[in-house]
């Protein structure tokens, strides 16, 4: 079983990812969801702490120890305050692992610009991948879920469809 703990996520988020995953991949996997680091603290490791864009992490807060880190790039500094194996950020900055390589009025470029780990293990090479958006649509989320789904073993192949027909299609602009 792993576990998978989401900072600044909601119930609303769970159901979301229930509905864009397969009961395939969400058969080994149990979800958390805390607003503060403590909710997600466990006797183990985490194997996965993804961090929802927009979450500020206290200065002081020690985060959950976990096995792999997503996190936004301009919340980098908090891999000081977690012991994980592996992190990888999203955002729209240039060392970031995840970004955005280019931005059209309905069409989006994220770029996997350092392989990202998968929860099995495996790896996510670098690469371009093209989603269709609404307009007015920020990239953070957009990020966040991408680099999640990927993690989470979706395959890049995959994604475009979950992302454009599962959430983007049943959510209001803006994410």
């Amino acid at each position: 079983m792993k576990t998978v703990g989401i900072l600044g996520g909601t119930m609303e988020f769970l159901d979301r990812l229930h509905q864009i995953l397969s009961q395939a991949q969400l058969k080994d996997m149990e979800f958390l969801i805390g607003q503060t680091a403590a909710q997600l603290q466990q006797d183990r490791k985490l194997d996965l702490l993804a961090v929802y864009p927009g979450t500020r992490v206290a200065t002081k807060e020690q985060l959950p120890s976990c096995h792999l880190l997503l996190l936004p790039g301009s919340e980098a500094v908090c891999v000081q305050q977690c012991e994980a194996s592996c992190a990888m950020s999203y955002g729209t900055s240039s060392k970031d692992s995840l970004t955005v390589s280019s931005m059209e009025d309905q069409h989006i470029a994220l770029a996997v610009q350092r392989e990202l780990v998968t929860l099995t293990g495996g790896t996510v090479d670098r690469q371009e991948l093209i989603l269709s958006v609404r307009d007015g649509s920020h990239p953070m989320p957009l990020l966040f879920w991408a680099g999640l789904l990927l993690v989470l073993g979706s395959s890049p192949d995959e994604l475009p469809a979950l992302i454009e027909e599962k959430l983007i299609s049943k959510i209001k602009p803006g994410i």
